[in-house]
C-alpha cells in the first residue's frame, strides 16, 4: 500500500448544498488520517468544489434523462481515469445514475470503485404520481441501479436498512456501513435564547422544530394536522410548495430558508426536533440536532431509527411521542469523527489492496 492514495470522486453535473456539505465533511475526515489522500472532484465547469478538492471538469450539454446523464458521466470518468490514473473511483450521491456510471467506468478501466447508497432508493417509486412516472422510477431505482450494486468493488450504506436492501438485491459481501459525518465543531450544544426572543417564543414554552423542504413527501401535511391540535409553538425552517398552507396553523412559525452556518441556533433553541418525512435515508437534520443536544422524534423511515429517541408511523403515535419528556442527547460512537475517519481509511485502502 502506498503512503498516499489518489481518489477520483464523482460530483456530477450538479452539486446541491447537502452534497457539498457531505464532501466537505469527508475531506475533513480524510485530513485527520495519518495517510495522505489526494482528492479530485469531477463536476461541471461552473461549480466551485469544496476546499481540498482538485476540480476535474465534466464537459456536457443538456442531460434531460437518466440515460443521457449516465452516458456523459461514463465518458467523463473513463477519460479521467485514462489521463489521471486514480487509485479508486468513488460515488457519493445519485446511486442509480452516478453509481452505475462509476461502476461501469471502473470495470472498463480496471479501477477499484466504491458506490454509496444514501437513501431509501428501492422504494422511491411509491412516492411518484402517474403510471408512467412510477414505472420509470421503479426501473431506474430497482433495475438500472443493480449495476451500482453488483459491479462496484465495495458498496457503502448508511445503516441496517441499507444493509438489508443491498442483501435483498443480491449482494452479500463488500458492503460497508458508514453513516455520513456531521461537523461537530459547528453543531454543538449551546444557548440560543436570543433566537427564541426574536421569534416571540417564551423561554418557558416547549418549542418543536422541523428543518427541511416544506412538501408532502417531507411530511408537511402531518405537521399541519398534528400542530393544529397542540399548544406548543412549532418552528418550520425551509421553503416549499406547502409553506403557505402551514401558515394557516396559529402555532406554526414558518421562517423560510436559513443559511447553513446559522441553522445550529435553531437546533439549540428547540426542546424537541421532529422529522415527519415519508421517505428518507439518514437525514442530516437528525445528526445535526443530536450533535446540538436536542432529542429527535422521526417517522420510521430509512435509517431514522438509528438516531431518533422515538419513531412513529401514524399521527396518533406522533402525538404520544410528543407527550413524552426527553433528556438532552449526544452522538454515539458510530457518528464520531475518529470512528468514521478510520472506517473511511480502511475502506479506501482495502479496495485498492484487494
Amino acid at each position: 500500500m502506498s503512503e498516499s492514495l489518489h481518489l477520483g470522486i464523482l460530483g456530477g453535473t450538479e452539486l446541491p448544498g447537502n452534497v457539498n456539505t457531505l464532501l466537505s465533511n469527508i475531506r475533513r475526515l480524510l485530513y485527520s488520517c495519518d495517510q495522505q489522500f489526494n482528492c479530485d472532484l469531477l463536476t461541471s465547469a461552473d461549480i466551485d468544489p469544496p476546499d481540498g478538492y482538485r476540480p476535474i471538469t465534466i464537459t456536457h450539454g443538456d442531460v434531460p434523462t437518466a440515460r443521457a446523464r449516465m452516458k456523459v458521466l461514463f465518458r467523463a470518468l473513463t477519460t479521467y481515469v485514462n489521463q489521471e490514473q486514480p487509485d479508486v473511483l468513488l460515488q457519493v450521491t445519485r446511486f442509480p445514475t452516478h453509481g452505475s456510471a462509476v461502476a461501469l467506468a471502473g470495470r472498463q478501466t480496471r479501477t477499484p470503485t466504491i458506490t454509496r447508497l444514501a437513501g431509501d432508493n428501492f422504494r422511491e417509486y411509491r412516492f411518484t404520481t402517474g403510471v408512467g412516472n412510477t414505472l420509470k422510477t421503479f426501473l431506474l431505482k430497482n433495475l438500472i441501479s443493480l449495476t451500482a450494486v453488483h459491479l462496484s468493488t465495495a458498496v457503502v450504506v448508511l445503516g441496517p436498512t441499507g444493509q438489508r436492501d443491498i442483501r435483498m438485491h443480491g449482494r452479500r459481501s463488500g458492503v460497508w456501513e458508514i453513516p455520513q459525518p456531521v461537523d461537530t465543531a459547528q453543531f454543538t450544544p449551546g444557548n440560543a435564547d436570543h433566537l427564541r426572543e426574536s421569534l416571540g417564543i417564551g423561554l418557558d414554552e416547549r418549542l418543536l422544530l422541523t428543518v427541511g423542504r416544506v412538501s408532502r413527501r417531507k411530511g408537511a401535511e402531518c405537521i399541519r394536522r398534528v400542530a393544529a391540535t397542540r399548544d406548543e409553538p412549532w418552528v418550520v425552517v425551509g421553503d416549499g410548495p406547502m409553506r403557505e398552507m402551514l401558515t394557516e396553523v396559529s402555532t406554526v412559525h414558518t421562517v423560510g430558508r436559513v443559511p447553513h452556518d446559522q441553522i445550529a441556533d435553531y437546533y439549540r433553541a428547540a426542546d424537541v426536533y421532529v422529522h415527519p418525512s415519508l421517505h428518507e435515508g439518514l437525514p442530516n437534520a437528525l445528526l445535526e440536532a443530536t450533535a446540538c443536544g436536542t432529542p429527535c422524534i422521526a417517522r420510521d423511515a430509512g435509517e431514522c431509527e438509528m438516531i431518533a429517541e422515538s419513531t412513529f408511523e401514524t399521527d396518533a403515535e406522533l402525538q404520544k411521542a410528543l407527550d413524552r419528556t426527553y433528556n438532552q442527547v449526544e452522538l454515539d460512537t458510530r457518528f464520531k469523527d475518529e470512528h468514521l475517519a478510520e472506517q473511511y481509511r480502511r475502506l479506501l485502502t482495502g479496495v485498492v489492496d484487494s
